[in-house]
């Protein structure tokens, strides 16, 4: 997707989601809480993270919490009715915050126990701010790996995204806000197969380097972080974080209880 230097990150996010950096050399984060891999031997390297929990929960939401709308006969796409719901709910959604571990997580906690959760309900909230919540869960979880990466690489200052969310400007809009900093959105949107035939184009001598790529990826269009949002988020990212940490011992009981109950 044109992420090719050391100062941009890629994200993807599908049915599961990725958050990676090229470097020059390897990076080993002695915590353990991201990846480092060769992508051309002895001259660049992949450092990030993989995350069970990306589009998948979007569905969830639809097929579990919104399973009453296919009845409806909407004159609209699921997820386009949903996004608009979650645009009439101002950033942070009033309060409401969603932990979205339904398929356990890779990085950052590789945590096969993690459970997902809504924290801060009340009655004021209703399927809006849920659905606001879930979608912002899923990019506080990209973000909290982007702050193990930043520890092991330094400041990340431009973000290059792709898959099935970057269709949705709401989605890219909470990323650029979360993250505060510009969100790049290419034009093409194939992007691992566009990555296979560069580099097999570089190993058969057709191209010189990695370059190659942006003379492929097409129009990019950019998302400016508002600096509204950022008091908001920068308050419930620190809360994501400290409930994650604290739930811990709490998502290996839950877990040994659902294997224990949940199919009788």
């Amino acid at each position: 997707m044109g992420a090719i230097t050391d100062d941009t990150l890629a994200v993807s996010i599908g049915t599961s989601a990725a958050i990676r950096s090229i470097v020059d050399h390897p990076l080993i984060d002695e915590k353990g809480r991201v990846y480092c891999y060769p992508l051309i031997p002895n001259k660049k390297w992949i450092i990030g993270g993989p995350i069970n929990n990306g589009g998948v929960i979007f569905r969830w939401l639809r097929d579990r919490i919104f399973d009453d709308l296919k009845e409806k006969n909407l004159d609209i796409d699921l997820y386009d009715y949903l996004t608009g719901l979650a645009g009439d709910v101002p950033a942070g959604a009033n309060g409401l915050i969603f932990l979205p571990y339904l398929e356990g997580e890779r990085a950052p906690i590789w945590d096969a126990n993690a459970r997902g959760s809504f924290f801060g309900l009340n009655e004021s909230h209703s399927r809006k701010e849920m659905t606001r919540a879930v979608l912002e869960g899923i990019i506080y979880n990209i973000y909290s790996v982007m702050l193990s990466m930043r520890e092991v690489t330094g400041n990340i200052d431009n973000i290059m995204a792709t898959g099935g969310f970057a269709r949705s400007e709401l989605w890219c809009q909470m990323m650029a806000d979360i993250f505060e900093a510009n969100v790049k959105v290419p034009e093409a949107f194939e992007s691992g197969t566009l990555a296979a035939v560069i580099l097999a184009k570089i190993s058969l001598g057709e191209a010189e380097d990695l370059s190659e790529v942006k003379k492929h990826i097409g129009a990019v269009k950019t998302y400016a972080p508002n600096p509204d949002s950022f008091p908001r988020y920068r308050e419930l990212m620190d809360i994501f974080i400290s409930v994650t940490r604290n739930l811990s011992d709490d998502f290996q009981s839950i877990s040994d209880y659902q294997r224990k109950y949940q199919n009788l």
